[in-house]
């Protein structure tokens, strides 16, 4: 008798998980498109894009689309690429949306520099035995 409660319980919790996980299946939405050059209109290749609530996030391919599955509901999207200003967009989404992005090029960065540190290395001219 312990036996059958004991295989009822794990049946009903296994019951349980499986509709739990359904649930959040179908709260889940896509949300895709492409991320541009607001000034040359061109794709922007690597850029990121990240929901703050879930703090799940994409990058773009070589075609500047991305794609991310997210829950439904309220949120904000963070937006961003080097060298361009970083955009933030809230959301109320309750289907599969393609949102496109225009981001513009940021008026602070002037110029890079990238500076090497050399290291000195000292060649023995003996022959290894």
């Amino acid at each position: 008798m312990l036996k059958r409660i004991i295989i009822l319980i794990v049946l009903i919790n296994c019951l349980l998980v499986t509709a739990h996980c359904q649930n959040i299946k179908q709260r889940q939405i896509r949300i895709h498109g492409y991320i541009y050059d607001k000034i040359t209109k061109e794709t922007l290749i690597g850029a990121t894009f990240m929901d703050i609530y879930s703090k799940t996030g994409t990058i773009t391919n070589a075609y500047g689309f991305y794609s991310l599955s997210i829950t439904k509901g309220k949120g904000t999207f963070s937006i961003s690429y080097v060298g361009y200003e970083k955009q933030n967009i809230s959301y109320n989404l309750d289907k599969d949306t393609m949102i496109n992005v225009f981001l513009s090029p940021s008026s602070t960065l002037q110029e890079v520099t990238i500076k090497d540190k050399a290291i000195e290395k000292r060649f023995v001219d003996e022959p290894i035995p």
